[in-house]
């Protein structure tokens, strides 16, 4: 059994390629909504309610770069697992936070971390596809 290498992975902004992507996360959920009825013998049940996606990403540039993002700004993100251009995540989303790292003592690279939450569906492409009926 082969095990897919995230390696390869990249992050797309509006149909462009950023370049220096070290790592990025996205996190899907759906709440829940307890209710207790006269039919759950006291316990409580729950349903699944609305959908939500959010995220990171962190991100490195040379020296005379500045990021591509800005905090308040929509995007499309298109989260791609591997370089088959198949395996990807894409949604609308919008940045919330963009920290700048140093380390003085380290000397490692300047980056930034860039949080993000997701202002549409989700959707997967390529072995991430989900459809319920199949």
């Amino acid at each position: 059994m082969s095990v897919l290498s995230g390696k390869d992975g990249s992050v797309w902004i509006a149909g462009q390629r950023v370049a220096m992507v070290l790592w990025w996360e996205l996190t899907k959920r759906a709440s829940s909504k307890a209710y207790v009825a006269n039919d759950t013998g006291g316990w409580r049940r729950r349903v699944a309610g609305v959908k939500d996606s959010a995220g990171r990403l962190e991100l490195k540039f040379p020296a005379a770069s500045s990021p591509p993002l800005e905090e308040g700004q929509q995007v499309m993100l298109q989260l791609h697992l591997d370089s088959s251009g198949q395996n990807y995540y894409e949604l609308p989303a919008l940045i919330e936070r963009i920290s700048s790292r140093v380390d003085i003592a380290t000397g490692e690279a300047i980056g930034w971390v860039v949080d993000f939450v997701g202002t549409g569906p989700l959707r997967g492409y390529g072995i991430l596809e989900y459809n319920p009926n199949s």
